[in-house]
């Protein structure tokens, strides 16, 4: 529950979800909130609640100077930046398989075991990467 507004802060109890602070036993309950205007998160910090909003307003202002690539997060840029560059900085202790991203990595893992946790919902089918699952599920629409 929020008490009150002050200058673009929400002051007062410690609202019931606030991200990446942690929950009221972990932030005091006079401090200070960034309260989002359009769903109910809460921010401890400026800068968290600023990233957030980008998920409503769809701004992108972080740019890629090679390529029309725009990013909501400055990490995804930085991630971004690594197709232009050719760097791999996560290597696979299987096999000589490198990544730009460690998403990726842990995918190719997955091909050095039988794990395969995504599974579709209407088949016994199941993959190791999320995007091998989407394609799959275009069969079961095709059937409809």
């Amino acid at each position: 529950m929020l008490d009150g507004k002050w200058g673009g802060h929400w002051v007062g109890s410690v609202p019931e979800q606030v991200e990446d602070g942690g929950g009221p036993d972990l932030l005091p309950a006079n401090a200070k909130y960034f309260k989002c205007p359009d769903c109910d998160k809460a921010f401890a910090t400026k800068w968290e609640y600023e990233r957030h909003r980008r998920t409503h307003t769809g701004e992108k202002p972080f740019a890629c100077q090679m390529c029309p690539y725009r990013a909501t997060q400055k990490t995804s840029l930085q991630k971004h930046l690594r197709t232009h560059s050719g760097e791999k900085p996560y290597a696979c202790h299987l096999c000589t398989y490198k990544a730009s991203q460690k998403v990726h990595l842990q995918n190719h893992i997955r091909t050095h075991s039988s794990e395969a946790p995504f599974t579709c919902p209407h088949c016994p089918y199941r993959c190791t990467r999320p995007d091998m699952l989407t394609q799959h599920m275009e069969i079961h629409s095709e059937n409809k």
